[in-house]
């Protein structure tokens, strides 16, 4: 699909960061990092792409990144 799954993000790291890292590689529709109730992101977020290949691309560039030390997990 156009949606990546990431999971293991820091949570240290802000929205803006991992929007950051995934517009180097693709045009982004969309970011999402699911809040708990303190207002820190739960440590996952979806990214939707423009296109199938735009998606398929940050997902082989980026799958071995890691971020704040952290293994990025994309689905």
């Amino acid at each position: 699909g156009i949606k990546l799954i990431v999971r293991n993000i820091p949570f240290e790291a802000s929205e803006r960061e991992v929007r950051d890292l995934f517009r180097n590689y693709a045009q982004l529709k969309r970011v999402r990092l699911p809040k708990r109730f303190d207002g820190r992101h739960r440590g996952f977020g979806f990214i939707e792409f423009l296109t199938r290949q735009e998606a398929r691309t940050a997902k082989e560039s980026l799958e071995h990144t890691h971020l704040y030390g952290r293994h990025l997990v994309l689905e």
